[in-house]
């Protein structure tokens, strides 16, 4: 198994399964109608702005201003509004962290990350949307794609390394218990639009039902059962916002026959049905 340097991640070994897959990177002018409320996304968003006058207001009350001269690093699962009082030229990229589960990622990254911008290390003005299924915008050029890339991976690495002892130890410890449930978790992503039962799952693992589910707890934060509904709600989300899908073809494709059912499920996960859910994008 690939391990990452156990000198960057304080002694404990992590399995190198991280990696980034990048859905948009635009260039916008915002201002005061820049005002969503209660966002809360299961993909990770950088922001660089080019002025002063823009802020995230998080949940618990606090303000992250969007001060120019810096990266700004949202992680998945933030729940925040946001507001500006000027024009702005407002740089974004929205991406997933693929290999690090909604759990572990609720628990470990918890805020905005601000990170200083090194001279010259920017966002390539022509850089556009990113194809991640049918019905999706157009794609960004290769190179357009890589440069984001590369500075969401600079985001992140400040991100993790400014992590503190307990944070690196859930990590680490995800790391470990993860491969023993690994194969059930590669079945999860490959056949989230059909039926996924714990049996089965538990089979692809060699446990038994009960032992299984004590396992997958203990490794992922989540029963079988809770973890499925965050990936197949997570995908839905994506598709919504970067996809041209009828809300109908989404269902199905994260698992879901049943269009208002699936609309059920959603709202309680994201706080909000997925008609509105695909008109909030920031």
């Amino acid at each position: 198994m690939n391990e990452l340097s156990h000198d960057l991640f304080g002694g404990e070994s992590v399995p190198a399964q991280f990696h980034l897959r990048l859905y948009t990177a635009q260039t916008r002018t915002i201002d005061e109608s820049w005002d969503s409320r209660d966002v809360y996304s299961s993909y990770w968003r950088l922001y660089a702005n080019e002025s002063a006058g823009g802020r995230l207001h998080l949940e618990d009350g606090t303000m992250h201003a969007l001060d120019p001269g810096a990266f700004h690093l949202v992680p998945a699962w933030t729940r925040f509004s946001c507001e500006a009082d000027a024009s702005i030229v407002h740089r974004f990229a929205h991406f997933e962290l693929v290999g690090l589960v909604p759990e572990v990622s609720r628990s470990v990254f918890r805020a905005p990350v601000k990170i200083a911008m090194a001279p010259g290390f920017g966002f390539a003005a022509e850089t556009g949307p990113v194809s991640i299924g049918n019905g999706s915008p157009s794609c960004a050029s290769p190179a357009s794609a890589l440069r984001v890339k590369a500075i969401c991976y600079h985001a992140l690495a400040h991100a993790f390394a400014a992590l503190g002892p307990a944070d690196l130890e859930l990590l680490a410890r995800y790391g470990r218990a993860r491969e023993s449930v690994s194969r059930a978790l590669e079945h999860i992503e490959r056949h989230l639009a059909g039926r996924l039962s714990v049996g089965d799952l538990a089979d692809l693992c060699g446990f038994s039902v009960d032992h299984f589910i004590r396992r997958f707890r203990q490794a992922i934060g989540q029963t079988p059962a809770a973890y499925v509904t965050d990936r197949r709600v997570s995908t839905a989300s994506q598709l919504l916002v970067f996809t041209n899908l009828t809300i109908d073809e989404i269902a199905e494709r994260v698992g879901y026959r049943n269009r208002y059912y699936f609309s059920r499920v959603f709202s309680q996960t994201m706080g909000t049905p997925p008609g509105r859910y695909r008109r909030i994008v920031v």
